[in-house]
């Protein structure tokens, strides 16, 4: 993960390792393996920022996008540098300095490694205040030393916005720890204007949707890309929609759609539109839905998207994922776009013909 989209990456010697085991680990963890579903966001950042760090010797400019994407998902606060600067810390000494090599599962993997849930269990463990047995867990791992380090870290990624979202429980794999997200009521919440002020599952809407815009402008392949954001979180379900979405938008609107750089802090009308599209369809609000699609998509767009969220619905809004229901100031938000409009160098950058 990088604290900028265009910042060099990491030493590639830190990604150059064998895959390991540590017998002792498994032993411990034999009766309680997960897979990558049973956890929340933070948890899965977590992972996919272990495992895209340490999955290839050189970056690519496709997982540069991804880290830098996780980034902002994981804090799009003022804080967001020093957030990003503690992932990496963890992810680093978990690659690095393991007394043997660290075995890390691909991006995409739906299952996870006894190395892995070691880390993941030790972590939680430190985050529940619960210090002795997080550094006992990472025995079987690391030193003491090294243990220390990423437990340090562990505290200081615990004070990023995702984290502090879901709280203590962050990387608890329970179904207890579901009915502790916020995010999941069908309240209605007030418009926001700042990144930085939606809840974490909106980050994560806007994020894909910018990820496949920028890949427009890099000459990647949108749907890989954003494909590949999703296995690396465990929401394809999620991400085949909106791409889905992006897709008919990008051949078929009838207007100019907006979507704002990665690093933009403020949310468009469109990305709100988007936002309110997914939350009505995860609150099963489909007639609310097609409102706002026909803001931009012609009435047979807006029909096959309704199609391809009816034949996915089940893995589409899976995992207890659900968008906060919010009262948008879409007139506020138009009022504002004069700004953007006036500022923009790129706009194949930012927006979708």
């Amino acid at each position: 993960m990088q604290s900028q989209p265009d910042s060099a990456p990491q030493d590639s010697s830190a990604r150059i390792f064998r895959k390991g085991t540590h017998n002792a680990g498994s032993e411990l963890l034999r009766l309680r393996q997960h897979s990558v579903s049973s956890y929340a966001l933070p948890a899965r950042l977590l992972l996919a920022v272990l495992r895209l760090s340490g999955e290839r010797q050189e970056i690519s400019d496709l997982d540069r996008c991804l880290l830098d994407s996780l980034g902002r998902i994981l804090d799009s606060s003022s804080a967001r540098r020093q957030s990003i600067e503690a992932i990496n810390q963890a992810a680093s000494i978990a690659l690095t300095g393991t007394r043997s090599p660290f075995d890390v599962m691909e991006a995409g993997s739906a299952r996870l490694s006894n190395d892995e849930q070691l880390l993941i269990d030790a972590a939680s463990q430190q985050l529940r205040g619960r210090h002795s047995t997080a550094m006992a867990r990472l025995q079987w791992l690391m030193n003491p030393h090294a243990s220390r380090q990423f437990l340090q870290s562990i505290d200081a990624i615990g004070h990023s916005a995702l984290f502090r979202h879901h709280g203590a429980y962050a990387l608890v794999p329970s179904p207890a720890r579901l009915k502790l997200q916020h995010d999941k009521s069908d309240m209605r919440h007030n418009s926001v204007l700042q990144c930085a002020d939606l809840s974490p599952g909106e980050l994560l809407v806007v994020n894909v949707a910018r990820v496949w815009v920028k890949c427009i402008s890099l000459r990647l392949n949108s749907l890989v890309a954003v494909h590949s954001l999703g296995a690396c979180l465990g929401l394809e379900g999620l991400v085949t929609t909106i791409h889905d979405i992006l897709h008919r938008t990008a051949y078929h609107a009838t207007r100019q759609f907006d979507v704002r750089c990665l690093c933009g802090e403020e949310v468009s009308p469109d990305e709100a539109r988007l936002l309110a599209t997914l939350a009505a369809f995860g609150h099963g609000r489909p007639g609310e839905s097609v409102e706002h699609l026909n803001h931009w998509l012609p009435e047979t767009s807006v029909q096959g998207v309704l199609a391809q969220v009816s034949e996915n619905r089940n893995i589409s809004f899976e995992h207890d994922f659900s968008l906060p229901s919010r009262q948008w100031d879409f007139a506020g938000l138009v009022q504002r776009q004069i700004l953007f409009d006036h500022d923009r160098k790129d706009q194949a950058e930012r927006s979708i013909h």
